[in-house]
């Protein structure tokens, strides 16, 4: 089967091809299979940021996809591996040759996000010099809450996000409570606009909660997945101040969260959380969420 690339830059027919590989194999609530909205532009630009390599079958048609994308924010670029649902049994052996076409000659970080891992994905790893990073669950949990799990909870006074007023304290907030987060707590504030901007951003699902003085002391930041059937609520964002530990500011915001899907129609519930957060993970158990997912995360460097 050929192989095609590296190439630093995608013609307008491949693009599209790629494109509706990807959407045949999209899921709303995993990770994106591309990287965010803006892949089409990194594709196209030329400017040293991106490489694709490719297989196609005997009529042409591309059946397996490979890329390296650099994300500046997070200093480290990443991968992404796509193939047609009827080469699946092919996964080891076109994408493990794909990977290495992007990792020779680059030497930056690189890491590689995978939903629902099998022991494939480990064999790819191992052949492509990448190693095991992270592990997160996706969780979820029927709504409304009952009652006597919801008021086992300390209760909170939340509010609507206000744009234009709240942005640096959050950020502040955010910084502090996720320090050791690898992503989460280098957030910027050109990253958060980007993300106020998004369709899916609602102020009034971004429900934060104040000292008696004013200060924010934490958030619960939700979103709604209308494409999925059943449609879905997300818990995308749980935040509380280190500075106020103890309060159980985590429970109470949760459920505050929650609260606000089921009232806006929502019967599914859903959060990621990280495989080693014991706590929170124990605290989520005890609201009824599930976990039904977990993905995985490969880190490893290009190869001079």
């Amino acid at each position: 089967m050929p192989l095609h690339g590296p190439v630093g830059e995608l013609d307008r027919p491949t693009l599209d091809a790629i494109a509706a590989l990807a959407v045949d194999l999209a899921d709303p609530t995993a990770h994106t299979p591309l990287g965010d909205a803006a892949w089409r532009a990194r594709a196209t630009a030329g400017d040293g940021t991106f490489a694709a390599a490719w297989a196609t079958d005997d009529d042409g048609r591309i059946v397996a996809y490979a890329q390296r994308a650099a994300d500046p924010a997070a200093g480290h670029h990443r991968l992404a591996l796509l193939l047609a649902p009827d080469h699946d049994a092919r996964l080891v052996d076109l994408g493990a040759p794909l990977l290495n076409r992007l990792l020779r000659d680059h030497g930056d970080e690189v890491r590689w996000w995978v939903s629902n891992p099998d022991a494939r994905h480990d064999e790819i790893a191992a052949r492509t010099g990448l190693r095991p990073f992270r592990r997160v669950h996706q969780m979820r949990v029927d709504l409304p809450l009952p009652t006597d799990v919801a008021t086992a909870e300390p209760a909170c006074a939340v509010r609507p996000f206000r744009p234009g007023q709240d942005e640096d304290a959050l950020l502040a907030v955010n910084r502090r409570a996720f320090a050791a987060h690898p992503e989460q707590g280098r957030m910027t504030r050109e990253q958060l606009d980007a993300r106020i901007a998004e369709d899916w951003f609602d102020p009034e699902g971004c429900l934060l909660h104040d000292d008696p003085d004013g200060t924010l002391l934490g958030f619960c930041w939700t979103k709604t997945f209308t494409d999925t059937d059943p449609p879905l609520g997300e818990i995308h964002v749980i935040c509380v101040d280190p500075a106020a530990a103890g309060r159980r500011l985590g429970g109470a915001l949760t459920v505050a969260g929650l609260d606000h899907l089921a009232r806006r129609g929502l019967r599914d519930g859903m959060l990621f959380v990280e495989a080693d957060n014991d706590r929170a993970i124990r605290l989520y158990e005890r609201l009824g969420f599930r976990i039904v997912r977990t993905d995985a995360a490969y880190r490893g460097r290009g190869r001079d």
